[in-house]
């Protein structure tokens, strides 16, 4: 719920320029059914609601802290992803 309203309320705030936004959930190991979904959901979401106006950079985090972090540093440092 929450998010699909942020995300509304960004498309129309923001219609010309493609705002970053950064997923980092499970695609391998032992949660990535889980995470395949939130993938799944957060392309669909961007796609039916945001009409595609989001640059989305999705990364593994494998389900443990380590890749957790070195994917947040990635979305953070790399990709300039601000939250």
């Amino acid at each position: 719920g929450y998010f699909l309203l942020s995300l509304v309320a960004f498309t129309s705030a923001y219609a010309e320029e493609l705002i970053p936004i950064g997923v980092s959930s499970t695609l391998t190991g032992e949660g990535s059914t889980y995470g395949e979904d939130i993938r799944n959901v957060v392309l669909f979401a961007n796609e039916k609601i945001g009409g595609g106006r989001f640059k989305l950079f999705i990364e593994d985090d494998k389900c443990n802290g380590r890749d957790a972090v070195t994917a947040a540093k990635k979305l953070g440092e790399i990709n300039k992803v601000k939250g």
